[in-house]
């Protein structure tokens, strides 16, 4: 499998109910499609970015036509909330 990587500096804080109520999105908060509360523009279409978690590292992603693409190792900082977020890859 060939790896495949994403570089977007368009994003926009958007997160889901469970981000709200300050719960994790599975009981032990690992898991290989844990969606974050970040979305990513590409090809004028908002993508969730997704967060492969394992131990102590993850590794964030989006799906885009059936495939996963990695999000190269950057910070995004959004203006709307100050809220930074870094993805160690």
């Amino acid at each position: 499998m060939k790896l495949k990587y994403f570089d977007n500096q368009i994003h926009k804080y958007n997160p889901l109910p469970h981000h709200k109520m300050g719960k994790q999105f599975t009981a032990s908060g690992y898991g290989s499609k844990i969606p974050s509360a970040y979305m990513v523009k590409r090809n004028n279409r908002w993508y969730r970015i997704y967060v492969m978690i394992y131990s102590n590292s993850g590794t964030a992603y989006i799906i885009s036509k059936g495939e996963r693409l990695i999000l190269k190792n950057e910070t995004i900082t959004t203006h709307s909330d100050n809220i930074e977020w870094e993805a160690n890859l």
